[in-house]
């Protein structure tokens, strides 16, 4: 069956495949959704990430994802109506938003509902995209597993992917096996490695702490995650975490809006805190480095703030140094960042697997070896365009971003008319 005029397959239901479902049926095209669960894709692994969102910024996002608006009753209002309720405030200097912030458990929850009740007009498919080829005629065939072990195919005139990030793996001069470190009777470390999306669950988190048997923790990486991370360890009791040890190659910074500068008590020049879609923490992470001391300050290879004592802030560069900075040490959590997740298997039409490269910013368009794959485009924070108000170039991860990013999808999508 050849595929129809106007149709299009989004594949993963995390925030950038509503943005752009809802953005595609917006522009009146026939969309058909895959995911295996639409439940907020990633989210899942994320849901004891505190205080992470301003909600005041959040929600004309989430109102504005759906054309015909999120109905007054059904499970995407309340979801939206219980994350307003779930906003916190923080003490964090100039801060004037009166709404507060919010965690992930309730940014999930929202988009968990937006994603299986939003857009009637989408065709919902429980599945997984295996991959995608290219026709002469311009459109895709698209092969996919149900939830029952079926594969099918199915031919559209465009295909978006939102199939999200994984973790960076560490460096291989970081690991334990490199440190400066004491050795068991086997000549092996005696740390625990503990994958970072199972560190950001406090349960998981917690069965890997007695797994190992004690010690202290070591966090790697002094960015959003890690410092999320230091900040649920010392919150655990001293009888389980005795020692806090984080490592950091250039001193930590806050997310702000331009023109903004801390002195170590407040910002001054005219700017205000803005912690949100900006390199450097925010929320709850950003609350806890500046009532530890950690704003802007050398690594002092030793105890740092003053709360208990646990938390110690030490270079990275120690690890395979001095003996000192892995001492005491039972597991560590490396927060190195994130990566483009693997994508289904792509083939061009001239029977050649193609390698993704990049994305075309203007319309979204995947670029193989610099060449836009007409109609194969990508969304969410896998193919999130770059913000340069941090002074170089980063992945913006925003709902403003991502939405944007589907417009812009759904334009060219038109455009093409295939």
């Amino acid at each position: 069956m050849p595929h129809t005029a106007g149709t299009a397959v989004v594949v993963g239901a995390g925030v950038g495949g509503v943005a752009a479902a809802g953005a595609l049926a917006a522009a009146g095209v026939r969309v058909t959704w895959i995911d295996p669960s639409f439940t907020a894709g990633a989210f899942a692994n994320y849901r004891d990430v505190p205080a992470n969102t301003k909600v005041s910024l959040l929600v004309p996002h989430f109102e504005a994802l759906v054309p015909q608006g999120i109905p007054k009753d059904g499970p995407a209002r309340d979801a939206l109506v219980a994350l307003r309720q779930s906003a916190q405030p923080l003490s964090l200097p100039s801060d004037p938003e009166p709404l507060g912030w919010c965690g992930l458990d309730a940014v999930g929850d929202v988009l968990s509902a937006m994603s299986q009740t939003s857009f009637p007009e989408v065709t919902r498919i429980v599945g997984k995209v295996l991959g995608v080829v290219a026709e002469m005629d311009g459109g895709w065939l698209v092969r996919y597993e149900t939830e029952t072990g079926h594969v099918e195919e199915l031919r559209v005139a465009s295909v978006v992917m939102s199939t999200g990030c994984v973790t960076v793996a560490a460096p291989s001069a970081l690991l334990p096996r490199h440190w400066a470190h004491p050795r068991d009777a086997a000549g092996a470390p005696a740390v625990r490695v503990i994958p970072l999306e199972e560190a950001l669950q406090t349960g998981r988190l917690r069965e890997h702490l007695q797994a190992a048997g004690g010690g202290g923790v070591g966090v790697v990486g002094g960015g959003h995650s890690g410092l999320v991370l230091v900040r649920a360890l010392l919150g655990l009791a001293s009888g389980e975490v005795p020692c806090v040890r984080l490592f950091v190659r250039r001193p930590i910074q806050l997310a702000q809006w331009g023109g903004a500068e801390w002195d170590g008590t407040q910002w001054t020049g005219g700017g205000r805190y803005g912690a949100w879609g900006f390199r450097g923490l925010k929320g709850a992470s950003a609350e806890l480095a500046v009532k530890s001391g950690l704003v802007g300050a050398e690594p002092s290879n030793g105890p740092v703030g003053s709360g208990d004592g646990r938390l110690e802030l030490w270079h990275v560069a120690a690890l395979t140094t001095d003996p000192r900075a892995a001492a005491g040490l039972g597991s560590v959590i490396y927060c190195v960042g994130y990566t483009r997740g693997p994508l289904p298997t792509i083939v061009t039409a001239d029977c050649a697997a193609a390698c993704v490269t990049g994305c075309e910013p203007t319309t979204g368009a995947l670029l193989a070896s610099g060449v836009p794959l007409p109609g194969l485009y990508g969304a969410g924070i896998a193919f999130a365009a770059e913000e340069g108000s941090s002074g170089s170039p980063y992945p913006e991860a925003s709902l403003k971003a991502f939405t944007a990013r589907a417009s812009a999808i759904a334009a060219d999508v038109g455009r093409r008319g295939v």
